[in-house]
């Protein structure tokens, strides 16, 4: 006996065919989009702890070196610049940053090595953040570490990739804390970077040091 295939069975067939693949395009571009978005994401993740990461770094490796300011070697003695008050030297202004101090490093005989340390942002080029560090057998003046490059010699590097990492402050401020016998000094360092190439991204971190009464 011969079969009868309805005109009405092949209609719902295509029907549900052109539904099935209607739903499926609609299934992978909303799967597309969500893929899109969290790659979007995720590079913007990237990029927040690439910052993160490299400014922290940054004072992390200025905070363990400031514990050092004024070590002497082997005496009392502290090692002050010439013309400073305290162990630590900070300018603070609206486009310059400047922490300075020193400390001994290296004792042979008789004679002192002094590392000299000197971390600045400056008006010509206050997107950068430098250290200019030395070891010599004198003590830098406070005259010397306002002009380092000039004054003591080009030993200085930018922290930061100046072509990825911006530094918008370094703001320095330092309080006296007067004692009955030995005063001291609190140092509050802070520091606010954003990337080059998507200034939004930012990131701001701080961090204080209280001077040591070597």
């Amino acid at each position: 006996m011969r079969a009868v295939v309805s005109s009405r069975q092949l209609g719902a067939s295509l029907i549900e065919f052109m539904v099935a693949s209607t739903v499926g395009i609609i299934a992978i571009g909303i799967i597309g989009t969500v893929l899109v978005l969290g790659q979007r994401v995720a590079t913007e993740r990237t990029k927040e702890l690439t910052l993160l990461q490299s400014s922290n770094s940054v004072l992390q490796m200025m905070k363990l070196d400031m514990h050092r300011a004024g070590y002497n070697g082997i005496s009392s003695h502290q090692v002050k610049l010439s013309g400073a008050e305290h162990l630590y030297y900070v300018e603070n202004s609206a486009t310059t940053g400047l922490l300075a101090y020193a400390y001994v490093s290296a004792v042979s005989g008789g004679s002192y090595t002094y590392t000299n340390v000197v971390y600045e942002q400056t008006s010509s080029a206050n997107n950068v953040l430098r250290i200019c560090e030395k070891k010599q057998s004198t003590v830098m003046s406070v005259l010397e570490a306002q002009n380092f490059p000039g004054m003591i010699g080009h030993n200085c590097n930018t922290l930061f990739h100046k072509e990825r990492i911006l530094v918008d402050k370094f703001d320095v401020s330092l309080v006296a804390l007067p004692g009955a016998k030995v005063s001291s000094a609190l140092v509050t360092v802070e520091l606010d970077t954003s990337l080059k190439n998507t200034p939004s991204m930012t990131q701001s971190l701080s961090f204080q040091v209280k001077q040591r009464n070597w």
